[in-house]
This record gives structure tokens, C-alpha cells and sequence, in this order.
């Protein structure tokens, strides 16, 4: 059991303390509530090397604990929980907020005191409701359209819900485009400050951090963040491109599940160059992909990376169908997506911008990633039963 007289003051201060176990709410948002535990409160017996992130009041989760056998002391110091044994000690601790954490994150660091008998250090891994989706390198057709995805977002996993985004109930949770985490590529450095990539690697149950054999042959000891899983509570993809062209609509499928009044369409975007876009969203049912209705246009959209919301005009309503959320524009901009998603992205690039969207929708389909769009909804009458929706998924932090 924890003695709490042996805890730094600011582990008090910031974690609830259980017999074998902290827990911790970084964001307590009844929408969109982020907790966090620190070993594992089902096994009183010890103090386990293990992470776990629950996210809206635990409808999702995920455990990782390190696979060692080696014992190892609990320590506190300052805000960190360490665990020390001889060859190799875990370091647990929360990232702050930042320009690239913009909702904070968390840091399950191993530190090796010597050369390991193995490259591959293993987590076994415990799963809700959630679906990893691998970030591979852009290909060349990506990067010659303009595609960026930072260098440790490349072979990293996003973390989506499997069955919840895309929708968004004004009085419910919100879950967005459906991301819960980001699980970053670990950037691993020795004690001179040299560095090299892991690789990242999930299958049966296992989260496999592989280390260069070479980098451990010549690392100086210790080594820092030799699995230095990083992992950010994010709503927004981890990579972004460019709308193909002007005049291009681009739709995403979504299931709307009642009937409802529709708000607003929110997109995760920011300005291209110079370009000062004028933008306008819609929804199409996708049953004959008539248009159904429109929001109000937008202009001079500030640089920022952001989710920026288009109003509707008046009260639209919702039917229990599957809807395209849509997007359409008479300049170039750039929008936030996952890659090697589920997404199918629909495509118009026929008709000049005009704000009057074309019906029926003329756009071919073909492979897409998430894109950062929902639309948000809100209950057409107080007799309404609010159903769930079908969407998206979860991500981890990068480093």
C-alpha cells in the first residue's frame, strides 16, 4: 500500500491516492472528461508500472504496463512517479499544455541504466472501446499535393472511439471527429544527447518499442525515453493537407441517429499562404445526395490551427439518415486528418464556387482519411430520446 508521508507534495496535490494506485482528472469537463491512473487500482498486492487514459467518464480506456520482472521502488519526486530498480527505472509523468499538447499529454518514460539484452521493450496493452490507427510515411503523390505530418507523428498510432464522431450532441458528450489520444514515436537519447527514432509497433495485445541495435552498441548510459511513450490527449488529426484544388467540394459520410435540429459544422483547418478563403459547409443525404442544407459563408480565416464553427441560418432539421458533411471554397486552405482511417472522402471539383450548393451532389468517392469535421446537433423537442452516433475513433501524444 502507497504511504502517502513518503509523496512529494505536489503528487498530493494532484492525485487522488488509492491503496496501489493514483488517479488523477487532467480535464474535468463533464462533456469531455480526461482521467488518468498510475499503476493499477484493481491489484492492492503492488505498485504496477502501468498507464492507464480514460476518456468521456470512462467510455473509452486503454492500460499499458511495462513487461519486466525486475523490482523496482516507488519514489515521488516533485511532480514525477518513478520506480527504480537497478537496471532500469519508469518515469511517469503529465506534460502541460502546449502549442503541440494543445490539451496536455502524458509521458510513460523508461530510462536504461546499461545495455539491455534485448532492442525491444514490451507493454501489454488493455483496450475499450477504441481503435489504433497506424500514421505510416506520406507517400510521394502526399507530399508532392502538400501533405505535412511531423516527424513524430510518422509511424505513430492515433487512438479514435470506435463507434462515437462526426455527430456531436450540443447537451450530451462531445466527442468531435471521435480522437481520444495520440500515441507519439518515441524520440530516445542518451546521456550526450544523441538521439534516434524507436519504432512503434502494436499486434496480440502488445505495444513493442524497438530500439536500433546499433544506437544501444555505441549509446552513452543512461538513456532517456528508451520507450518514451508520449501520449497527447488530442481532438485534432495529426497531419494536414490541401484542398486538391478551388472550387472543390469534398464530403464525409456520417449517421445522424434521430431526429434533430442541426447548429453548426465545425472543420479543423487553417489559412494556406496567402490565400484568404471564403468557405461555406452543407450536409447531402446520401441516400440520392440531394442537398439538404447550408451553412452561412465564412471569410478571412485567421492562420491558426483551430476547429472553426459555421453557423446554419435558422433551425434545420435532422432526419435519422446518413448525411456527406461537406466543404466548399474559392481559395486553397489547410485541413486537419489522420491517415489510414475509415474515412471514404467524396469530391466535386466541377462547379465553381458560388455558396449555392449543386443538388444532387456530382462527386466521385474514393480513399480518405479522418477528417476533422462533426456537425453539432441539439434535440428537436423536449420529448426527443437521444440516440447515439456512429462515427470515428481515438489518439496518443506526440514528442
Amino acid at each position: 500500500m502507497i504511504d502517502i508521508n513518503n509523496l512529494s507534495q505536489e503528487i498530493i496535490d494532484n492525485y487522488e491516492v488509492l491503496d496501489n494506485a493514483l488517479k488523477a482528472t487532467p480535464k474535468d469537463d463533464p462533456k469531455d472528461r480526461i482521467e488518468i491512473e498510475l499503476g493499477d487500482s484493481k491489484d492492492p498486492s503492488t505498485f504496477q508500472p502501468q498507464f492507464k487514459l480514460m476518456r468521456w467518464d470512462n467510455e473509452v480506456n486503454a492500460s499499458f504496463r511495462l513487461v519486466d520482472s525486475e523490482p523496482k521502488t516507488l519514489v515521488t519526486e516533485g511532480d514525477k512517479v518513478k520506480l527504480i530498480g537497478d537496471k532500469k527505472e519508469v518515469h511517469l509523468y503529465e506534460l502541460p499544455v502546449s502549442e503541440e499538447l494543445k490539451e496536455g499529454g502524458f509521458e510513460f518514460e523508461i530510462v536504461l541504466k546499461e545495455k539491455p539484452l534485448t532492442n525491444k521493450i514490451e507493454f501489454s496493452i488493455e483496450t475499450k472501446e477504441l481503435d489504433f490507427r497506424y500514421q505510416s510515411e506520406l507517400t510521394k503523390k502526399q507530399v508532392d499535393a502538400g501533405d505535412l505530418r511531423p516527424e513524430n507523428v510518422v509511424r505513430s498510432y492515433a487512438v479514435y472511439h470506435k463507434t462515437r464522431g462526426g455527430m456531436d450532441f450540443s447537451g450530451g458528450k462531445s466527442y468531435k471527429a471521435g480522437k481520444a489520444f495520440h500515441i507519439y514515436r518515441p524520440r530516445i537519447e542518451d546521456a550526450e544527447g544523441s538521439w534516434v527514432w524507436g519504432e512503434l509497433n502494436i499486434e496480440n495485445n502488445l505495444l513493442t518499442v524497438t530500439i536500433p541495435q546499433e544506437f544501444l552498441d555505441n549509446a552513452v548510459y543512461p538513456i532517456r525515453h528508451a520507450a518514451g511513450l508520449l501520449f497527447g490527449n488530442s481532438n485534432s488529426g495529426g497531419s494536414t493537407t490541401i484542398t486538391n484544388s478551388r472550387n472543390h467540394i469534398m464530403g464525409f459520410k456520417h449517421t445522424c441517429p434521430g431526429v434533430f435540429t442541426a447548429l453548426s459544422i465545425s472543420l479543423y483547418m487553417e489559412q494556406y499562404s496567402s490565400n484568404t478563403p471564403t468557405i461555406t459547409c452543407a450536409l447531402y443525404k446520401t441516400s440520392d445526395w440531394s442537398f439538404a442544407v447550408a451553412t452561412e459563408e465564412k471569410v478571412d480565416m485567421t492562420p491558426a490551427s483551430q476547429y472553426h464553427v459555421f453557423d446554419f441560418s435558422g433551425t434545420p432539421g435532422l432526419e435519422n439518415i446518413e448525411y456527406a458533411i461537406t466543404f466548399w471554397s474559392d481559395a486553397l486552405f489547410r485541413f486537419a486528418y489522420d491517415g489510414d482511417g475509415s474515412d471514404t472522402i467524396y469530391r466535386d471539383n466541377s462547379t465553381a464556387y458560388t455558396g449555392t450548393f449543386p443538388s444532387p451532389f456530382g462527386g466521385a468517392n474514393g480513399w480518405g482519411p479522418d477528417t476533422h469535421i462533426y456537425c453539432t446537433y441539439e434535440a428537436a423537442g423536449p420529448s426527443t430520446v437521444v440516440q447515439d452516433i456512429i462515427g470515428p475513433g481515438i489518439v496518443a501524444f506526440p514528442r
